[in-house]
């Protein structure tokens, strides 16, 4: 396969796997795939310089919530409470992304895409 370089940022399909909480303790791995858009990683340092620092900041939290609603371009395998999809939107986004247990996930397999690292299945 030849490299294609591209005017713009692509945007690719990524499984991001979601450790949701369960009952008693235990957790279920939930996959979803999120439609990231590819910047420059320096672009991601230098929007997100504390990307790994302490998130006990509210406007730290709020940058970060931005800095991915505005990059997160669409997802599939995201569903109600009755089993039926969940069509994307930036309001539902952030309330998954709000979830404590979704926000490192997201936030991992966003920075291997950068990175180019193989997605963990």
């Amino acid at each position: 396969m030849a490299f294609k370089l591209v005017e713009g940022n692509p945007v690719v399909k990524w499984p991001v796997v979601i450790p949701v909480p369960q009952d008693g303790g235990r957790i279920q791995r939930a996959k979803i795939w999120l439609h990231f858009e590819v910047v420059p990683l320096e672009e991601l340092m230098q929007a997100l310089p504390e990307m790994d620092a302490s998130l006990e900041d509210p406007e730290t939290r709020r940058r970060i919530e931005d800095f991915f609603a505005d990059h997160v371009k669409d997802w599939e395998g995201v569903e109600d409470e009755n089993g039926k999809p969940v069509p994307f939107s930036d309001e539902d986004f952030r309330r998954l992304f709000r979830l404590g247990f979704a926000q490192a996930p997201i936030a991992q397999a966003y920075r291997a895409c950068l990175e180019g690292r193989q997605a963990k299945n």
